[in-house]
């Protein structure tokens, strides 16, 4: 039998950002974007490893960092659906192992 398991990326918002001015082409149209990392088994979310923020320059495509972006872009929290398919995976097995000692649900 094969485990297949992984770490995958999802991007989960994305802004414009004019108040910021890019250092090296003086350019004011900078994109801000928040991924957020998760180890998964068999497709399926497992837990969250942790969020990456980007910071780009439209017009020379320089990758910037700034503190108020990061602080502002990971301010989001976990969709509710997020680790749907987590949930009804434990609440099958869950009712295997109810049903399996004898007791009826439903």
């Amino acid at each position: 039998m094969r485990i297949v398991f992984g770490a995958r990326t999802i991007k989960i918002k994305s802004q414009e950002f004019t108040h910021i001015e890019c250092p090296k082409c003086g350019g004011k149209h900078l994109v801000g974007a928040a991924f957020r990392r998760y180890f998964h088994l068999y497709w399926i979310p497992v837990f969250s490893s942790g969020t990456d923020v980007e910071l780009k320059c439209v017009q020379c495509r320089e990758d910037l960092y700034s503190e108020d972006v990061d602080k502002q872009l990971n301010q989001f929290k976990y969709y509710w659906y997020t680790f749907i398919w987590l949930y009804l995976l434990g609440a099958l097995i869950l009712y295997c192992f109810l049903a399996s000692l004898g007791l009826r649900l439903f």
